[in-house]
């Protein structure tokens, strides 16, 4: 991908990642971010991955997928959540750990802010 910038042209960090389009490089880092939801998952270090600057992926994240990073982890991390308290019979502070939160209080807090109820409530089907 080439960025026309004036009287020099530049040539586009992303474009090994985009060739195929933007659409397509996030995918890519939508397929990194889902890999492991238990890493703590920062922007700077999958903006280092492919090679831009952290504004950058977050302005080409943003306009690609409608919605930030740090929303869509989070989307990701509640939708991981609420399948383990489902369908298992962990505790609220191990289900937790594993989707990426080191306080469990917080974790209860983000969770009945994004789903609407505390983890409790959604494993009883409340």
């Amino acid at each position: 991908v080439i960025v026309d910038k004036g009287p020099q042209v530049l040539q586009d960090p992303l474009g090994p990642v985009l060739a195929q389009g933007y659409a397509a490089g996030i995918q890519e880092i939508w397929h990194i971010a889902r890999q492991d939801l238990g890493i703590q998952l920062l922007q700077g270090r999958l903006a280092g991955a492919i090679g831009v600057s952290s504004n950058y992926f977050s302005s080409v994240f943003s306009q690609e997928m409608q919605m930030t990073f740090i929303e869509y982890v989070t989307k990701k991390r509640m939708e991981k959540a609420k399948r383990l308290l489902r369908q298992t019979e962990k505790h609220s502070g191990e289900i937790a750990a594993e989707v990426g939160y080191k306080d469990p209080h917080y974790f209860s807090f983000v969770f009945k802010k994004t789903v609407g109820c505390t983890p409790r409530e959604y494993r009883n089907g409340k």
